[in-house]
This record gives C-alpha cells, sequence and structure tokens, in this order.
C-alpha cells in the first residue's frame, strides 16, 4: 500500500468515527474497510495501531470489545484533510453506519468481562448501557474460565433476550 493510499484510508477511518455517535468496534471498523473493498483486515489493524499511536484516535481496551474515538489531534487532522476523502468513501461510509446502527449500537452498549479471582473462581460481570446509563448489569461467579468466556460470549448476542426476559418476570 503506498503512502497517498494509507493516508486516505486513516482519514476514512476517522472520518467513520466521527460520523458515529458512539465509540466504535475494532469489528465495526474492519468490517465496514474490507467489506467495502478498500483494505483487508490486517491493512486495517495496522492502520488502526498507527492512528493510535499518533494520537488521532482512542483505544478503550477496558471491556471484552475494542472501541473507538476520534481524539482531539484526530478532528484536527480530519479537518485539515478530511475534503481528501472521495464523495463515493464518503456516502459508502454513511450509508454503512446508518445500515448498520442498531447493531453497531449494540456492540458499543453491550460489555461482558471475566475477572480471575484471587481463588480459583471467575466473575463475569454483563451490562447493556444506553447514553451512559446502565439498563442492566449482571454479575456472575462460575468456577473455570472455560465457563467464564462462554458465559461472556453469549452475552452479546443474548443480552437483550435476557433483559427482556427479566423485565417481564419482574413486570408480572
Amino acid at each position: 500500500m503506498n503512502a497517498q493510499t494509507k493516508s486516505n484510508y486513516k482519514l476514512m477511518i476517522m472520518y467513520m468515527l466521527s460520523r458515529g455517535k458512539f465509540p466504535l468496534s475494532n469489528v465495526a471498523v474492519s468490517g465496514f474497510m474490507s467489506s467495502a473493498n478498500y483494505c483487508s483486515y490486517m491493512e486495517v489493524q495496522e492502520l488502526i495501531t498507527e492512528l493510535i499511536s499518533d494520537g488521532d484516535i482512542i483505544a478503550d481496551t477496558s471491556g471484552s470489545v475494542a472501541t473507538y474515538t476520534l481524539s482531539d489531534t484526530g478532528n484536527d487532522t480530519l479537518r485539515y484533510f478530511g475534503n481528501n476523502i472521495s464523495r463515493r468513501a464518503r456516502e459508502d461510509i454513511r450509508k454503512y453506519l446508518f445500515d448498520n446502527s442498531y447493531e453497531l449500537r449494540q456492540d458499543s452498549n453491550t460489555e461482558a468481562r471475566v475477572i480471575h479471582n484471587n481463588s480459583n473462581d471467575y466473575t463475569v460481570k454483563c451490562t447493556v448501557s444506553e447514553n451512559g446509563i446502565t439498563l442492566i448489569g449482571l454479575e456472575f461467579s462460575v468456577p473455570d474460565e472455560e465457563s467464564a468466556n462462554r458465559m461472556a460470549g453469549a452475552w452479546k448476542t443474548r443480552s437483550n433476550d435476557i433483559y427482556n426476559y427479566i423485565m417481564d418476570k419482574l413486570s408480572e
């Protein structure tokens, strides 16, 4: 990938983060860039690493999913050089964010963390948040790492069903 192409792809990632109304996951950014045939997954990872290193984006790896936001430096860079992003690329990004807004928001707002306790057990902390407010938070103690990881993985796909079930049962 030549330097100009690399710069354009970095600008596209920053533009994507600027258009999102919440932090975007690694899966969202790399999914868009590779599915739209701009670059490969590995190239996206390299671009993200460089953007973090340059201070243009901020990574949050505290949860089970890495998410990214645009930094002030990134905003400045985008303001100065954003017009280098093609109209087609801008439209592709806007369409992707619009078409996938529900899934992207779920990725951003659904978290499951596995914590190894001092003893031989694990704690799985599961949350769903919206606009910074926790809608539901559950904490489970489990005996082994395999079970903890399985529960954390299941939370991403089943949290909505679990939330609805609990709300229905508590509202009876």
